[in-house]
């Protein structure tokens, strides 16, 4: 109502990975990066901060699906249901 829209700003999530593909974020910019202490990014190393799926979330049945929710949260547009 005030006329805030969020364009030009970038909201950070630092979470379990995102499921980018999910209808929330077809309008929005999705940029992802992997930090972690396991080589457990997607390409099987420790940082990924290069490829385009880099925070992709894991499958089942060792997937988490928090971060697409919390992302969703910030800067979804789901405007039929839920993010999650």
């Amino acid at each position: 109502a005030a006329g805030a829209d969020g364009n030009g700003w970038y909201v950070a999530i630092l979470d379990t990975g995102i499921r980018a593909s999910h209808q929330a974020f077809q309008n929005t910019t999705v940029l992802q990066a992997c930090f972690s202490a396991w080589s457990q990014c997607p390409n099987g190393t420790d940082t990924d901060t290069t490829s385009p799926n880099a925070a992709a979330h894991f499958e089942p049945p060792y997937f988490s699906d928090h971060g697409t929710h919390v992302a969703g949260i910030a800067a979804g547009d789901d405007p039929v249901g839920p993010v999650f």
